[in-house]
């Protein structure tokens, strides 16, 4: 029987990493071979918690870091009896700079990061001085949260007023520039164009504004509230476009049965999964989505064929591209795509279900973790551009992220 202690935080950060964080600690609830206690990092008090007992320490929350008790906890871990996993969120980057105040914490001890998808994993390993340390395990989904039911596809749709032969088209998520969600709703006026599409096509947008957060790389800084004011103004301008805030995952699971076209044209930098594109597909909804970082990687779930489309992403000039030739065409393509069949459908629910992703969890439990070598060299200096100029130079972006554009 293995002791382990989860490590999390109670700094509520976006609500995938609520969500992800809540559902690893269910998978870790249900292997029967491990005897568990739950720490939020914050509360931590070495002087009252004994931590020498435990043969794993997992940090679940990607918040836990920032905590200057993190540090405390790591300097009282015998590296003899007790290994140390972290679970690496989309923020790993931007956070790079509370990863290496641990780097001498760390060294010398058991340690081994767990990263939500290939494309992620590259980057990642580019960090470490031993690339082996990392492990791809897909991000799990709770199915009970995602339960198909017949009549929530009617409900949603007679509660938003769309009639029985409307196209829903629907992005959830932030709303921000880094998800490209004014290129969105443009590529979607000019497809409602074409013959037989203007009174048939909706866009239904889920989710808040963000347009606080720094822009990364390649983008332009915009002043905070100048992206709502623009988002409005082109809503505003279509009666066909819906947005709604945020929605609780009930709601949320009867957005998904209700459309037609799940489509998100994220270029953000840390896009690491694309959680909401797997939610999406839970419900029976195909996808057209760019292909790009941890998006790329949901065309390998068993059942997915001709259910996702990708759209090719280029980095020319120092910055991203969408072809909008290729996007007008792909999304003329998938809006007649049907609803996925059950058939397929249960092995797509299957795939990052708890029960499944728990298996990655049991092996990686009995897997023996190698000594931690250290960040690397170029993640220490990607960290310093970042932390100075509030952004990463090109070079080093192109270093560290040309495995989320190219093979």
């Amino acid at each position: 029987m293995k002791n382990v202690l989860i490590i999390t935080s109670q700094f509520n950060e976006q609500d995938s990493v609520v969500t992800i964080s809540r559902n690893i600690l269910e998978i870790y609830k249900k292997i029967l071979t491990i005897k568990l206690k739950t720490l939020v990092i914050e509360k931590l008090d070495l002087n009252t918690t004994d931590i020498s007992d435990f043969d794993f320490i997992v940090f679940i929350h990607p918040s836990a870091i920032v905590s200057a008790n993190a540090n405390n906890l790591l300097v009282a871990i015998n590296p003899q009896k007790t290994s140390i996993l972290f679970y690496l969120f989309g923020d790993y980057v931007r956070k790079s700079y509370f990863y290496l105040k641990l780097n001498d914490l760390l060294v010398g001890k058991k340690v081994h990061f767990f990263v939500a998808s290939k494309s992620y994993l590259k980057l990642v390993q580019k960090s470490l001085s031993n690339k082996y340390a990392c492990t791809v395990c897909p991000f799990p989904i709770n199915l009970k949260n995602f339960k198909l039911n017949s009549l929530d596809r009617a409900n949603f749709r007679q509660k938003h007023s769309f009639v029985k032969n409307d196209i829903v088209l629907t992005y959830t998520g932030r709303l921000s520039p880094q998800k490209n969600v004014l290129l969105l709703i443009n590529t979607f006026k000019k497809v409602k164009q074409f013959g037989g599409l203007d009174t048939k096509l909706k866009l239904l947008i889920i989710g808040n504004i963000d347009d606080f957060e720094a822009p990364t790389f390649y983008e332009t800084k915009i002043n905070p509230g100048d992206y709502y004011q623009l988002l409005r103004a082109e809503i505003n301008l279509d009666p066909s476009i819906i947005h709604l805030p945020r929605l609780e995952i009930t709601e949320l699971r009867k957005a998904y049965a209700a459309t037609d076209l799940f489509i998100s044209l994220s270029l953000y930098h840390d896009e690491d999964f694309g959680y909401s594109p797997l939610e999406a597909l839970c419900m029976g909804t195909p996808l057209l989505v760019t292909n790009w970082g941890g998006y790329r990687d949901l065309i390998n779930i068993p059942g997915t064929n001709r259910a996702i489309e990708l759209l090719a992403v280029e980095y020319k000039n120092d910055s991203l591209l969408i072809s909008q030739d290729e996007l007008v065409d792909k999304l003329l393509i998938s809006i007649n795509k049907k609803r996925i069949q059950s058939s397929k459908l249960i092995k797509i629910r299957k795939k990052n279900s708890l029960f499944s992703i728990m298996q990655s969890y049991e092996k990686q439990l009995d897997t023996p973790f190698e000594v931690f070598a250290g960040f690397s060299e170029n993640f220490f200096s990607l960290s310093l551009s970042i932390l100075c100029e509030d952004h990463a130079g090109i070079k080093d972006y192109a270093e560290f992220y040309n495995s989320f554009w190219s093979n």
